[in-house]
């Protein structure tokens, strides 16, 4: 599985991915946001694109446009567009290990870390 071990190469490309469920939690979306910014700005890390999906359940991935436009920018793409896909939490990813499982798929043959 593509996960991040500490130790790689600091000068990574990599792409945020913010999803909050109501349009209640724009303040979270926000926070999220600055804490990744600021986590990558940390490890000399460049910010490659940040993809929101405010109001959207994290059920159904076909329901969020701003997770499979990065999905398809990764899957479509001979070149990866990052190194590596972050969040601040698992279930903003991913709510099942089917749905996880399916997306790490997606990435490791772009040798995309999670």
């Amino acid at each position: 599985m593509g996960f991040y071990m500490d130790n790689e190469k600091s000068d990574i490309r990599a792409y945020l991915y913010l999803r909050v469920s109501t349009v209640e939690q724009e303040s979270s979306l926000k926070l999220q946001e600055q804490n990744l910014k600021e986590y990558c700005q940390g490890k000399g890390w460049q910010v490659a694109g940040i993809f929101r999906d405010f109001g959207k359940s994290g059920k159904d991935t076909k329901g969020r446009p701003e997770f499979m436009r990065m999905m398809d920018l990764i899957a479509a793409s001979e070149l990866p567009p990052c190194e590596m896909v972050l969040c601040t939490k698992l279930d903003r990813f991913a709510r099942s290990l089917v749905d996880l499982d399916a997306n790490i798929t997606i990435l490791n043959p772009h040798d995309i870390k999670f």
